[in-house]
């Protein structure tokens, strides 16, 4: 019973882990390229 609810869980925080550095690398990438169409002249 316990081991079935670790893997779970560790499942789940793998899960977590990797949407948090996705969303982090997305929110960089995300202000540079703000960065870059505001330096840029229209």
């Amino acid at each position: 019973m316990l081991e079935k609810f670790a893997v779970k869980y560790h499942a789940a925080f793998i899960k977590l882990t990797i949407l948090f550095v996705l969303y982090h690398t997305f929110k960089a990438n995300f202000k540079a390229a703000i960065l870059v169409i505001k330096d840029r002249p229209i």
